[in-house]
């Protein structure tokens, strides 16, 4: 059979507007962050507080931080129209949640439109490689985050 218009998945999405608490942030450099909710996530979100602010961003003031549960879809684009994006970092989480329809290849800044996705590992799996000898995880996102947010006028 042909591919046509209409060959493309479907998959349910929840409401952004009812996600409470795991929605949070000031918002102030379009920055928004995907990541995983998970129980004991504050350790994660503090670890993820000190590598934003290593790329002069604050966590709470400048970027909308949204956690989402394991198997939760929601529609980017209509919290896209409600809340400022420039930027859009996903820690673990992929497109299909977003309800986007493009790939995205991990540490590889994708533009899309007017919006810059970076999909990287899960920030458990950051964490945990803090004690290793080597890094290639944080390595590859530092290396992006100064790109992008440090020195941007560098290629």
């Amino acid at each position: 059979m042909k591919p046509g218009f209409f060959d493309f998945h479907l998959f349910p999405l929840s409401d952004w507007e009812q996600l409470g608490s795991r929605l949070s942030g000031g918002n102030a450099r379009h920055v928004l962050i995907v990541m995983e909710h998970q129980e004991d996530d504050k350790e994660l979100t503090d670890f993820l507080g000190k590598i934003l602010s290593a790329a002069k961003l604050n966590l709470e003031e400048d970027t909308l931080l949204l956690k989402l549960t394991k198997g939760e879809n929601i529609s980017f684009s209509n919290l896209s129209q409600a809340k400022p994006v420039k930027y859009v970092l996903l820690f673990g989480v992929g497109p299909r949640q977003l309800g986007v329809h493009f790939p995205l290849v991990a540490d590889e800044p994708t533009r899309f439109g007017k919006v810059l996705f970076l999909y990287s590992p899960p920030l458990r799996s950051l964490f945990e490689e803090r004690k290793a000898e080597t890094r290639p995880k944080a390595a590859s996102l530092w290396k992006n985050l100064k790109q992008l947010f440090v020195d941007p006028d560098t290629p």
